[in-house]
């Protein structure tokens, strides 16, 4: 998968990585 931002609902646009560390 490609690596790309992730925009959170209060705009911390966050990397991948971070993302997926705190969806768990």
């Amino acid at each position: 998968k490609q690596l790309v931002p992730y925009e959170l609902k209060n705009g911390q646009i966050l990397p991948v990585n971070q993302q997926i560390d705190r969806l768990r």
